[in-house]
């Protein structure tokens, strides 16, 4: 039972690895989607209201498209402390040791939004948005190409680890449960010592235990 239950376990495993990348392709594509729409709706307000961007920001925030995502609440929240467009994109994207295609174009606007004239902010949210749409048909090109395969192959290693065991049970019996005493060296017999009673009547000892097949 517990060499079945061992086995349950690695099968899970290699399932979930692989699921769990599917889920990751498929959180680039709404993560790109997000902040390209994002930034699509930052422009027009920009363009037409002429307000600060923190203002702009804390307007989209409240949108239902976006209230649930952390990363544009910490946004609105940044921009109430720093006012500055740079730090509020640092506090949405949090610690990017090795940031992707996204995180990169949302940072390369730190030095131009609420910094330059607004033709040269509205020409750079432009191009943004243009990088962003094509990260986005990128990232849902690789999930549709891997999500699958990656589930598939969890599946697959799973189901090779299952046979892997059964042959190896097939091959190499294990009828009964056996429990062998360990020889231990001299090391480690003083560790044995410190544990020991008091009296001198040693209680600990150290054994290697095989389990039968049916266990």
């Amino acid at each position: 039972m517990t060499k079945a239950l061992g086995l349950l376990l690695v099968f899970s495993g290699c399932l979930l690895a692989g699921w769990g990348r599917a889920l990751s392709l498929e959180r680039e594509v709404k993560k790109a989607a997000l902040w390209r729409d994002l930034l699509r709706q930052f422009q027009v307000c920009l363009e037409t209201t002429r307000a600060a961007p923190g203002e702009i920001i804390r307007m989209l925030a409240k949108e239902t498209a976006f209230t649930e995502d952390e990363g544009v609440r910490a946004m609105a929240a940044a921009f109430r402390q720093s006012g500055s467009f740079a730090g509020a994109v640092r506090a949405a994207l949090g610690d990017q040791s090795r940031p992707g295609a996204v995180e990169r174009t949302l940072l390369s606007l730190g030095d131009v939004v609420g910094i330059k004239p607004l033709e040269e902010q509205l020409a750079a949210l432009s191009g943004a948005g243009l990088l962003l749409e094509q990260e986005w048909e990128r990232a849902r090109e690789r999930s549709r190409r891997y999500g699958g395969l990656s589930r598939r192959l969890g599946l697959l290693l799973g189901l090779l680890a299952w046979l892997g065991y059964a042959r190896v049970r097939e091959l190499s019996p294990q009828p009964e449960t056996i429990l062998t005493p360990i020889d231990l060296e001299e090391r480690q017999n003083a560790l044995v010592d410190l544990l020991s009673n008091q009296d001198g009547d040693d209680f600990l000892h150290m054994y290697d235990l095989t389990l039968a097949d049916d266990m």
